[in-house]
């Protein structure tokens, strides 16, 4: 859907705007007709009114009297219709932009806005419908074919969306076609392509900032660095304050092995934005890959002397810091600490049940987990841990896979969960889905090692299979990512 989200949200003011030019011909007509139409005039005027304040109730309300007047009814329903959308009333919405369609078969403007009502929807072929209809009436209508091809890209049919968006490109070389079809060409994993369509738009439009992130990035898929520093850079020409292209840096150096250079990109947005809690994080993550903990430890420090934001994240990267440094004590205190400053952090909970856990204080890290999921109950982490913990206790197993299922409805491809729900089917005595469970993960899971749940006492029915060994692990760079 993030795909989407920026073409879908021009879409309506769009559609908006056009809709809005028409209800100033509406009150200008019925200013003119008869007294008859007065009331019409009066309770339409009041939901315009109410509309530009943002009382969209009321707005609704008003336009619901002028139906009561009104001799044509098209475009109060469209008024109705759309600000029930706006309401994220959907079967209200779609009730109204209905009705309008019966009476405005062929009006543009109202099958777009059933076709954005269907897409809020997720149901994105009858989207695709109102935009074929869209099109049908108007082919040049350059809003419904870029649309349709997003939908379709939506729908994995990215074939088709390649073709509109060529289509559209004939009739008007625009940067941001070029843009959304170099998109296109790296979901199909079509470099080459990509990096024409990029380089196009930033020849079309030469400080199109996100088309240069895009083309650094492809590079960087394309195992060409120095092409990807050299983009970034040429981004920084135009907008030098630019965070993002100093990230993007450091971490092109970072993976080419320029260790200075690439701290001194961190370091430098530290400069940039002193009490910017991310510039610290950014940096610690640095020196947490390298291993270089003192500095961690260091600058954490002194960033939580600061008057900054979310200092309890600050502190949770002093409690992995203190972790990987083999300072123990240092690191609960400081978790304790993160807890203190914000008791309904989730994470906080998370970082210290982890922490007990891999101490083996077993009760312990239950009740901190316990605690985040009371606080999130959508954290899939949380729910992955404590379910296999319980799994390899061997107790609440019917809780435990009721844990694990959640997670798995959060993050599907997660391997490491999928992995923890099969030991808890083996634990509960089902191999057969274990087995099946286990096989799955194996794919999921990148670059697995041998966790060898063989060495259990009750193995024999697992042995007797054809056993696929899997990792079991909770990833902790994903937790530190969730921090930014």
């Amino acid at each position: 859907m993030k795909k989407l989200t920026s073409t879908f949200l021009v879409i309506i003011f769009l559609i908006l705007g056009c809709l809005e030019h028409s209800s100033l011909s509406y009150a200008k007509s019925n200013e003119a007709q008869s007294s008859n139409n007065s009331n019409t005039y009066a309770h339409y005027m009041m939901g315009i009114i109410y509309d530009r304040q943002g009382e969209l109730q009321k707005a609704i309300e008003e336009y619901k009297q002028a139906l009561e007047y009104a001799t044509d009814k098209a475009l109060i329903y469209i008024k109705i219709g759309r600000n029930y959308l706006k309401l994220n009333k959907i079967d209200e919405a779609k009730s109204y932009i209905n009705k309008a369609i019966k009476l405005r078969p062929e009006d543009i403007e109202t099958h777009s806005l059933l076709a954005l009502l269907y897409t809020k929807e997720s149901e994105y072929g009858k989207a695709a419908s109102e935009y074929k209809k869209v099109i049908e009436i108007n082919p040049e209508n350059k809003i419904a074919l870029a649309s349709l091809a997003d939908l379709y890209v939506l729908e994995g049919k990215n074939k088709q969306a390649i073709e509109i968006y060529k289509e559209l490109i004939k009739k008007e070389e625009l940067p941001i076609l070029y843009f959304n079809l170099g998109l296109i060409y790296v979901n199909t994993k079509e470099t080459d392509e990509a990096i024409k369509c990029f380089k196009k738009t930033i020849e079309l439009e030469s400080k199109f900032l996100a088309t240069y992130l895009a083309l650094g990035l492809v590079y960087e898929m394309a195992k060409q660095p120095e092409k990807a520093i050299s983009c970034y850079n040429e981004a920084l020409k135009i907008d030098p304050l630019n965070i993002d292209f100093y990230k993007q840096l450091g971490r092109v150096y970072h993976q080419e092995g320029k260790l200075k250079e690439a701290e001194e990109q961190y370091k430098f947005i530290l400069e940039l934005y002193p009490n910017n809690t991310g510039s610290y994080i950014n940096l610690t993550y640095f020196y947490l890959e390298t291993e270089q903990y003192k500095k961690c430890i260091d600058l954490l420090k002194k960033a939580i002397q600061l008057n900054i934001k979310h200092k309890d994240k600050l502190y949770l990267l002093l409690g992995s810091s203190y972790q990987k440094a083999k300072m123990p004590d240092k690191a609960e205190e400081t978790y304790r600490q993160a807890i203190e400053l914000n008791p309904e952090s989730d994470l906080a909970h998370f970082y210290l049940g982890s922490y007990y856990e891999y101490h083996n204080r077993r009760k312990k890290a239950e009740a901190q987990f316990e605690k985040a999921i009371e606080i999130n109950p959508d954290n899939a982490d949380a729910l992955n841990y404590l379910g296999y913990m319980y799994a390899e206790d061997g107790k609440n197993l019917d809780k435990a896979i009721e844990f694990l299922n959640k997670a798995l409805k959060i993050e599907p491809e997660n391997g490491a969960y999928v992995d923890s729900l099969g030991w808890a089917y083996y634990k509960k005595g089902n191999v057969d889905k274990a087995l099946s469970l286990i096989k799955k993960a194996s794919g999921l899971i990148e670059d697995p090692i041998v966790y060898d749940h063989r060495s259990e006492e009750h193995t024999s029915e697992l042995q007797s299979h054809s056993f696929i060994s899997y990792d079991v692990f909770c990833s902790k760079k994903k937790n530190d990512d969730s921090i930014l």
